[in-house]
């Protein structure tokens, strides 16, 4: 995603390897939007990341959905359909445990 119409976002070469991160820190954009996509509330993001306020995650968010990149082919298609989705999108046919299951089953197993 192009973040340089983003006030919040600054892309540093050689911090944090080229990554967008939040202006003034060393956290990338995308660990708090891969939070919020598996279902951690705003409060509980804001909360594991002080250096990020609810009202700086709120726009990131907002910011993020307008700039929705195009559809693009993703592994899981829920049954009975057959359509490009995007991430967001896919999340969207889980609920939060079952995104919370699943990402433990991925990464924590």
């Amino acid at each position: 995603m192009d973040w340089s119409g983003c006030e919040l976002v600054e892309v540093i070469p050689g911090k944090v390897s080229g990554a967008p991160l939040l202006k003034g820190t060393r956290l990338p954009v995308d660990v708090i939007l891969d939070s919020y996509d598996f279902g951690t509330s705003i409060e509980d993001i804001a909360e594991n990341y002080p250096s990020a306020s609810v009202e700086t995650i709120k726009s990131l968010i907002a910011y993020a959905d307008s700039k929705e990149p195009p559809p693009r082919p993703i592994y899981y298609v829920p049954p009975g359909e057959s359509l490009m989705l995007t991430r967001t999108e896919a999340l969207a046919h889980f609920d939060k445990k079952q995104r919370q299951e699943w990402v433990k089953s991925r990464f924590l197993a």
